[in-house]
């Protein structure tokens, strides 16, 4: 018992797991908070190895990144400046302009500034603030104990 009980390898598996779990959630998390205003910004979240949730140990702790491919992610997660008075070829549905490179009608921008929609950071509050985590880590330690004690 002791000798497993010591086994760092075999604990950072446990670890490794629940490190995966909590990037699970968190990715549908991004998926659900990321508005859908111009279509493609939700579709485009995707881990660095497509889906696999690699973990990779790091001096502080545990890392898995998430990546959203579309360029314009982090203008609309934190806000940005836009040129009032510019011309942006879309239509309207409903409260939302999308955009359209081939349109006739669209819209022109009045505002120097958009606000920022602040999805990841919403995302990241919501499952800290979850009991999934708690929950998550909490599984695996018993599994780790279960392995130190029984071997299996």
């Amino acid at each position: 018992f002791a000798e497993r009980l010591t086994t760092a390898e075999e604990f950072d598996k446990y670890l490794g797991k629940a490190t995966q779990e909590i990037a699970k959630k968190l990715h549908q998390m991004l998926i659900t908070n990321t508005p859908v205003d111009f279509g493609t910004l939700q579709a485009f979240w995707q881990t660095e190895e497509n889906y696999s949730y690699l973990v990779e140990k790091t001096k502080n702790g545990y890392e898995i990144t998430l990546i959203n491919k579309a360029i314009y992610a982090l203008w609309v997660n934190d806000g940005h400046k836009q040129r009032p008075g510019r011309f942006i070829p879309g239509h309207w549905e409903g409260n939302h302009f999308r955009y359209d490179p081939n349109a006739d009608e669209g819209m022109v921008l009045k505002k120097p500034w958009v606000q920022g929609r602040f999805f990841v950071e919403t995302s990241i509050l919501q499952v800290e603030n979850s009991v999934v985590i708690e929950k998550i880590i909490n599984t695996q330690l018993q599994k780790w104990f279960r392995w130190c004690i029984n071997g299996k």
